[in-house]
């Protein structure tokens, strides 16, 4: 059985705009998760009161060194639909402290390239912090220049 599991340190800022505010997240860290077929469902979490923003998320099989037996050599490349995979992944974990993820054809489809061999969910996401912040001043925005209030955001380190 493998298990990946990979850890970076980045200073990111994720600004989302919403009916003309700013919601600045501040995250310092970010995370791959890699399930393979087979294995039993996987807990994702972030520290402390963190909650996952998923970034990326994809199902079926890219590198031929990820999840393979010791005997076996897999030298295929496919992938389930990334929007369906990403929004699945997303309605079951983002805006959670944790969440359970399990790796299989049923969930994410069986890509017909590469029925029958072994694959792997895989995701990246951030543990956003809930910090908010807000700036608020006047940009010019086209070539007028017409000027519009606008939130953008403060980075604290």
């Amino acid at each position: 059985m493998s298990y990946y599991r990979h850890r970076g340190l980045v200073n990111l800022f994720v600004c989302v705009c919403v009916c003309g505010f700013s919601f600045l997240y501040i995250s310092k860290e970010f995370y791959v998760e890699t399930i393979c077929d087979g294995e039993p469902a996987r807990t994702v979490k972030c520290p402390l009161q963190n909650v996952i923003s998923t970034v990326w998320a994809s199902y079926g099989r890219q590198h031929s060194d990820i999840c393979v037996d010791d005997d076996q050599l897999i030298n295929a490349t496919c992938k389930s639909d990334y929007d369906f995979v990403l929004s699945m992944v997303q309605e079951t974990c983002d805006d959670t402290n944790s969440c359970n993820l399990e790796s299989n054809k049923e969930e994410y489809g069986d890509p017909p390239e590469c029925q029958g061999v072994k694959k792997y969910l895989q995701m990246y996401y951030l543990c956003k912090s809930g910090k908010i912040i807000f700036m608020r001043h006047n940009v010019s925005v086209g070539r007028f220049g017409s000027n519009f209030p606008c939130f953008h955001p403060i980075p604290i380190i």
